[in-house]
């Protein structure tokens, strides 16, 4: 792995402004909104809305998707050149996650929250039960990634190609527009932009480094995107069928998402320069997202402060209370890093690396046998 001062710290800046879009899309009240009987304050973000606060809101909830697909981008980007993975790697994730999932637990209990028995043990194992998929799903993939890229590097362009077609057109194409079909999941998608990214990087030389076609596809994919949604919002606020489908389209898969990122990445790349502070935290982006989108502090905690926001003030100024909740929710969420950074996750790294050794030779000793 690059040290934070070698990295390219355009890279690292978009990997920054790809958290804080995941943080904005979490920054208002929508958990409880297909409930029918859900509080005042929850915002149906589903439904065609003719205020334009309500749509930026809605617009604000895409983003997410996106940083996601530019996350996936990224990642696929400097894994396309690893050949091993560290499973000591994954045991520090888990454990940073394990760690500060209890933690919230633990500080949710304090303020006099009530919480279930289902939270309390999806608490103790966030990634066992999926609150924090995106990890779950990127730990897969890492796991997985050095057999992808046997097949990759194994297979000649027009295989590869062929396979990205297959991809594109029953994951990006057929599933986006029919949900949950060829058994697509989560991880599914990730391969799916994980081979993208494979195929652009081993045979489009030539437009990854063209940045006018790069700013092309850029523009008229992120117009697309925002088109697709202002005509389903056109369409939901005249036809009923269309009434609750705004977020029908909020997928990392959407391959008007998936060409940003590539875009994004390719015109990031271009740029190169080196800054310690933008890599620095640019390396604390799983932290960020470890810790800005625990269940329960999206479910207790945010909710009551738009509850207190919507009974004190109302919404009139709803977008306004989600930039404010959004800047807060960045600020705290980078803060508490540093501060874990510094104390705690020094522990944990040092208490895995040591469970980490007997496991490995435990791990070594069955496999020796299996294969004998």
């Amino acid at each position: 792995m690059l040290k934070f001062d070698k990295r390219n710290s355009s890279i690292e800046l978009l990997k920054i402004a790809a958290i804080i879009m995941i943080v904005l899309s979490h920054a208002m009240p929508f958990e409880l909104s297909s409930q029918a009987d859900c509080p005042d304050y929850v915002m149906n973000l589903n439904n065609a809305t003719p205020s334009i606060q309500r749509f930026v809101i809605t617009i604000f909830r895409y983003m997410g998707q996106l940083g996601n697909a530019v996350f996936v981008v990224c990642s696929s980007w400097f894994l396309l050149d690893s050949n091993t993975a560290s499973v000591k790697k994954v045991f520090h994730m888990i454990a940073d996650c394990f760690i500060i999932s209890v933690a919230w637990l633990l500080i949710v209990l304090a303020l006099g929250y009530n919480v279930s028995l289902s939270d309390i043990v999806g608490s103790i194992m966030p990634v066992t039960f999926m609150r924090y998929w995106f990890v779950g799903c990127y730990i897969l993939l890492y796991l997985a990634h050095p057999l992808l890229n046997i097949i990759i590097n194994t297979i000649d362009k027009r295989k590869l190609l062929s396979v990205n077609l297959v991809l594109i057109i029953l994951y990006c194409g057929i599933n986006f527009l029919l949900p949950n079909t060829y058994y697509y999941t989560r991880f599914v998608g990730f391969i799916c932009i994980y081979f993208i990214t494979a195929y652009m990087k081993k045979y489009m030389t030539g437009f990854r480094t063209d940045k006018r076609a790069n700013y092309i596809m850029l523009a008229v994919s992120a117009v697309c995107a925002l088109a697709m949604v202002l005509f389903t919002n056109f369409l939901g606020m005249r036809i009923s069928i269309f009434s609750g489908m705004l977020q029908r389209w909020n997928v990392f898969i959407n391959p008007f998402f998936v060409m940003i990122s590539l875009s994004m990445f390719n015109l990031a790349k271009s740029h190169d320069f080196k800054n310690k502070a933008v890599n620095y935290i640019s390396g604390m982006s799983l932290l960020i997202y470890i810790i800005h989108n625990n269940r329960l502090l999206m479910e207790k905690i945010k909710t009551s402060f738009f509850g207190w926001v919507y009974t004190t003030y109302s919404y009139s100024a709803e977008l306004l209370w989600v930039v404010v909740f959004g800047i807060i929710l960045f600020a705290g969420s980078l803060a508490a890093g540093f501060v874990y950074k510094a104390t705690l996750q020094k522990a944990v790294v040092k208490f895995c690396d040591f469970v980490y050794v007997p496991m490995k030779k435990a791990a070594g000793k069955l496999i020796d046998r299996l294969t004998k």
